[in-house]
Order: structure tokens, then C-alpha cells, then sequence
């Protein structure tokens, strides 16, 4: 590696954070809280980039006070010494140094948004990035459920309908901004290129003659649940607001959301809710702190695997991160993740429709006419028994996957090697579902998840993500006490999350408030 190598000052600039993390952390602790409570000037320490040493001082303004505010005025300063010039907000760049501005700025690029968390006090001796990673493994070996750490109850972030509400439509950029979100929407050119009958536009027609009848019946069912937390799953908007509140600016927030809500649907495809929570916040901390996510910091999975124990993550997901972080969603031929990733950030104008919001249409169409199913939407070795015996259909004998075929204009000529055709039929139940009930699509696609999960093969109660999320901080925040054998608050953990130092812990087995037994869940999205 040459001495200039921009690689080099990366893994320089995290040995330097590393170090200084140990040494200084306290100091700065302290110099910070006193700064938040009188104004007055503070001045912290970074060193060992390399053989120099930087001075970092500052004086914050007094209409910056808080400790978020301070982190990001200390990074542009530590900008502005290195190399005359102002560096983008720590937001702007991840830790795999993408930002490179001209003058030598590659170490400090890759220095600014570590120095934010040492200059907020979030990291802390004993519980970085492998010591969580190892508390899942130890968690794990804990054969009686009994000695496992259960949820405390703590809210860390409001979990009131009302909050959600109100917090999503005022904060969320995709509910303040709303775009059209693309999905494939294929013609009959599309559908069959040659004319004829094909499974797609077999499939496809079936689902868009039954709509209506299908449509009406499931918003019967869902009515009830309405005003539930289950219709507010995609509702992220109190922790906005908390992370805002903890002094955390704007930008800065909104970049963690769009990480975490690229990670989380880059991590669903056959992954269980918990399991792909923890997955995507091991990640984007890998991310941030330089590590391949193939690389295992901590026990492995197991003989040949590529994974920490506790998180199980499949190739297709690292691979699905990769690309989503340096090129972006191909929104034709996956169009699940991508309005996933849409619908976390408050845009809930389309459904994500995953396999159990396929599922569910199906079945309530057998339902209200038995047999009425077409073979191609049943799998090959179930048909038989479809046909003798309708009333028998469980989801297992659905057929498995959609259509996934070249993408045509009406002339005829491709304009997407890959799309899935039976998307824009299946999301249109969900619009005509939200119309009876007036609510958002994704609105409708979270009741229908929740109402129907025991007949689509998914076992979880009423929740929402901000619910799932306070569970995984509070059980967090409870073992690395114990861990470390200090009081680590859900504050500590929260912060440890946003400046990517830590992953979340998780029950293994036993009861789990609100969402089911991670141990018998299917697949989440």
C-alpha cells in the first residue's frame, strides 16, 4: 500500500479514533457538558493521526448549544484546520471515504464524522462494535429461557398513535416531500410479447378481474383494525423527533434514517423481523467503521460462514447492501425492497408488497370462491389436491416468487431487461383497500400483514417498527451493563447507533412483546 493511498489515511484516520477514544473520552465528556450548560468555550484533544498530532479547539455559538450541534461545529473546524477549508456536514460522507476533496483532505474526511461521536461522549470502553457482537454470541449460549434478558419495558421513543401521526406527516421527508414511487408497470407487449396465454399474463389478468371483490372483503376485515399501532408500523416520525430532541441537526438525522431504511430492506428478502433489524444495523457499523461485511469480528456463525453468530445474514443481503449503497435500487426487477425503503421514510403512497401481502389477496379470493385460484398461481406438486379439495388451500401451496421477464414499450422494444410483472395488479388491491378505508396503501399493506399473518405463514402480534425498536434498545442497553458491568442507558445505545459504533441484541427464543417468537417467524420483506 502506497504511503498516499487514500485506504491508508482511512484505516490511519479509525486507529487514531480508536485510540482516542480511550484516552480522551472522558475529558470530553466533561468539556462538552459544560459547554452545553454555560456556552462557554470547549477544547478537546485528537491524536496520533499518523506521527501528528492536531489540536482540535472550539468555541460554539451560543445559539448552538446542544451536543449534536457541537459534534457537527467540531468536525467542520477539524475541516477547516486541515485544510483551509470547509468540509461538507459529517452526514455527507460514511466512513468508506467516498466524499475525496482536492489538498490532502482524505484524512480529514474520513476523520469529521468520527470525531462527532467522541465530541457527544457516545463511545465508551467496552462497548464498541465486537463487545456487542460478542454479548449477542454469550446471549445465545444461554440455554434456559428463563436466565435470558426479557424486555424492561422502557420507552425510549413515543410509541403513541397520536406521536406517530403527527411526527411522521411534520418530520419524515417522504411525507413532507412525496414522490412518485416507480414500479414496474407492464403492458400487454410486456405480459406476452408473442400474444398468447403466458403464467404472467395469466396471473396478472386473474388478479386484476377479482380486485374489486377482493378489495371489498379485506377492507371488511380490516376495519376493525383500525387506530391500531399495526397500521402505524411504517411511522418513524417520534424518533425523528427524539433524535432532534437529543440535539442531533437535521441532515444528519434524515442521513441515518436513509441508511438504516436502505439497510433494512437490503437485509429482508428471507430474514425474520428481529434478525433483519440486527442485520441492518451491523451493517451500516461496518460500514461506517470500515470493515468488509464479510469479515467476522466476533464468533462466527459457524464452520465456513461469513457472518457473526446471532446475525444471520446471506450473501444475497450483502451483496443487496453493496448495491443499493454505491448504485441504488433497480426498481424493476425488485421493486419490494425499493418501496420498502420508500414507505420507511414516510412516503406511503404504494404498498410494499412482499410475499405475505401476495399471499393474502390469494387466499381471501379462495375464500369467497373456492377453486377460482388459476394453476399458475399454484405450486405444481399442490394442484392435484387444489383441485380435489379448494377448501383446502394453505398458503404453502402458493406458488412461490413472481414473474420476472423483459419490460416492453407499446412498439414493442425492451426498456427493462428484468421487471416483475404481477406487482402493479397486486398493488392495486392495497390502493382500492386504502380507498375504503381511508387510509395510505402502505397503511392498508401493514393491517393486512398483521391480520392475515397466521394463514400467510408469518406468527407476529400488533406492533409497529417504533415498538420493535424500543424493545431491541432497552434489551441492549440491559446486557452491555451487565456486560461491561456499568450503567449503560437506552440513551448510550440510541447514540451508539447513530454515529454506527453499535448493532442492536435481541431475546433468543421465548416470548417477545408485541411481535412473536423470532424462532418461528417467516419471512418479514
Amino acid at each position: 500500500m502506497r504511503p498516499d493511498d487514500p485506504k491508508l489515511a482511512l484505516l490511519r484516520a479509525r486507529n487514531a479514533y480508536n485510540q482516542m477514544i480511550e484516552r480522551n473520552i472522558q475529558s470530553l465528556r466533561e468539556s462538552a457538558r459544560f459547554q452545553a450548560q454555560t456556552g462557554s468555550p470547549v477544547r478537546g484533544y485528537l491524536t496520533d493521526l499518523g506521527a501528528t498530532a492536531l489540536d482540535l479547539a472550539g468555541s460554539v455559538p451560543s445559539g448552538l448549544l446542544s451536543l449534536g450541534a457541537l459534534g457537527e461545529y467540531g468536525a467542520r473546524q477539524y475541516g477547516r484546520g486541515v485544510t483551509g477549508q470547509e468540509l461538507l456536514p459529517p452526514s455527507a460522507y460514511g466512513m468508506g471515504g467516498d466524499v475525496m476533496l482536492e489538498g490532502g483532505v482524505e484524512a480529514a474526511a474520513a476523520m469529521a464524522p468520527m470525531a462527532v461521536p467522541a465530541l457527544r461522549g457516545a463511545g465508551r470502553a467496552g462497548m464498541q462494535l465486537v463487545d456487542v457482537v460478542n454479548a449477542r454470541a454469550a446471549q445465545m449460549a444461554i440455554k434456559n429461557v428463563s436466565e435470558r434478558t426479557a424486555y424492561g419495558g422502557t420507552k425510549f421513543f413515543d410509541d403513541s398513535i397520536e406521536a406517530a401521526v403527527r411526527d411522521t406527516r411534520e418530520l419524515m421527508p417522504g411525507a413532507r416531500n412525496p414522490v412518485d414511487i416507480p414500479i414496474p408497470r407492464p403492458n400487454r407487449q410486456s405480459l406476452s410479447a408473442k400474444g398468447g396465454p403466458t403464467k404472467a399474463s395469466v396471473r396478472v389478468d386473474w388478479v386484476n378481474e377479482n380486485a374489486g371483490d377482493i378489495a371489498s372483503k379485506m377492507a371488511e376485515d380490516l376495519r376493525p383494525l383500525l387506530g391500531t399501532n399495526a397500521q402505524y408500523f411504517y411511522h418513524l416520525g417520534p424518533v425523528k423527533r427524539k433524535l432532534l430532541d437529543m440535539g442531533y441537526g437535521e441532515a444528519e438525522v434524515d442521513d441515518f434514517l436513509d441508511e438504516f431504511a436502505k439497510a433494512y430492506a437490503a437485509f429482508s428478502p428471507r430474514t425474520p423481523t428481529t434478525p433483519n433489524l440486527l442485520n441492518a444495523f451491523l451493517a451500516m457499523a461496518k460500514r461506517r467503521q470500515g470493515y468488509d461485511l464479510r469479515s467476522v469480528l466476533g464468533p462466527g456463525a459457524g464452520p465456513g460462514t461469513v457472518v457473526e453468530k446471532g446475525y444471520p445474514m446471506m450473501g444475497i443481503h450483502i451483496e443487496g447492501f453493496d448495491r443499493v449503497m454505491n448504485e441504488g435500487w433497480n426498481r424493476m426487477a425488485n421493486p419490494k425492497p425499493a418501496t420498502f425503503n420508500e414507505n420507511i421514510l414516510g412516503n406511503h403512497s404504494l404498498a410494499t408488497v412482499d410475499v405475505h401481502a401476495t399471499k393474502a389477496p390469494l387466499l381471501i379470493a379462495n375464500d369467497i370462491n373456492p377453486g377460482s385460484l388459476p394453476a399458475e398461481w399454484i405450486e405444481p406438486r399442490f394442484r392435484d389436491a387444489y383441485r380435489e379439495n379448494p377448501e383446502s388451500l394453505t398458503h404453502n401451496m402458493l406458488a412461490e416468487g413472481m414473474t420476472s421477464q423483459a419490460l416492453r414499450d407499446e412498439a414493442g422494444n425492451i426498456v427493462a431487461d428484468r421487471a416483475v410483472m404481477e406487482y402493479e395488479s397486486l398493488s392495486k388491491i392495497y390502493d382500492n383497500i386504502a380507498e375504503k378505508l381511508n387510509i395510505s396503501p402502505a397503511e392498508a399493506q401493514a393491517l393486512a400483514w398483521f391480520n392475515y399473518g397466521q394463514r400467510t405463514g408469518l406468527r407476529s402480534e400488533l406492533g409497529s417498527l417504533v415498538d420493535l425498536l424500543n424493545q431491541r434498545i432497552d434489551i441492549t442497553a440491559q446486557v452491555m451493563s451487565e456486560t461491561i458491568g456499568d450503567v449503560v442507558t437506552p440513551e448510550d445505545v440510541v447514540r451508539g447507533l447513530m454515529n454506527r459504533e453499535i448493532p442492536l441484541l435481541t431475546l433468543v427464543g421465548g416470548a417477545m412483546m408485541n411481535l412473536g417468537d423470532e424462532e418461528t417467524e417467516q419471512e418479514y420483506y
